[in-house]
């Protein structure tokens, strides 16, 4: 029998929980705000009509799509910068209009202001919230397993949406910009990858069902159907 000043034995939840403690990293970044948890990531080869989509997905009330950010599958935002000051296509750096128009402000030194990717997501969807952040990076098609695996670090538990178009369209499109042999073996490679992965975290949709695409999002992220957004961007198809 326990005397009054000895301590209580624990249980295996407390020592269980003692132990998550004592071993958590140090430079763990902490979940967004209930409200700023949900985010959902695009992968889409080149020429897929992700541009269409994306003009969709940002006429709803509800999404706050950004374009271009380029975060994955890097950990910090100077090794980011580093390798898109290297490229020579003048790739449009979506993460400085994306931060310049959400804060209204000019854009400051995003190195010193965030530091790691993980903390600029987070960022990102406090200030996107109450609507959910979308990340319609098409660049993530080019290293699409280390970027699904940075996105699934990242986040809590994101929506993935891996975009698929016929290969006769989608190469047509792009045939001005390089080797089509060349094309087509790159879009070989990241469709098997993203078509075998588990479908249960992977949202596949088709740019030929444009309209059940979009229904399939909704339904997703739980938010109100995007019918109505359907028909005010058929107009601007690719």
């Amino acid at each position: 029998m326990l005397k009054s000043d000895d301590e209580a034995p624990k249980d295996v939840w407390d020592l269980y929980s003692e132990l998550k403690h004592e071993k958590t990293d140090k430079s763990f970044v902490p979940t967004a705000a209930k409200s700023a948890r949900q985010a959902a990531v695009l992968f889409s080869f080149t020429g897929s009509g992700s541009k269409h989509l994306i003009s969709c997905l940002g006429a709803h009330q509800h999404l706050c799509v950004c374009e271009d950010l380029c975060l994955m599958p890097f950990k910090t935002v100077v090794e980011r910068n580093e390798v898109l000051s290297s490229r020579k296509d003048n790739l449009q750096d979506g993460l400085v209009d994306t931060v310049t128009t959400l804060r209204n402000c000019k854009m400051p030194d995003i190195c010193h202001l965030f530091g790691t990717v993980a903390s600029t997501y987070r960022a990102l969807q406090e200030w996107c919230a109450p609507r959910i952040l979308v990340d319609g990076t098409e660049a993530y098609s080019a290293v699409p397993q280390r970027s699904l695996t940075e996105a699934k670090n990242v986040f809590l538990d994101p929506d993935i949406v891996h975009l698929l178009r016929d290969p006769r369209g989608c190469l047509g499109d792009e045939q001005q910009s390089g080797d089509i042999a060349e094309l087509e073996k790159r879009w070989l490679k990241f469709t098997k990858y993203m078509l075998q992965l588990d479908r249960t975290g992977v949202s596949e949709i088709r740019y030929e069902d444009l309209e059940g695409a979009l229904r399939e999002i909704s339904l997703r992220l739980l938010i109100p159907n995007l019918d109505l957004v359907i028909h005010v961007s058929k107009h601007s198809r690719e």
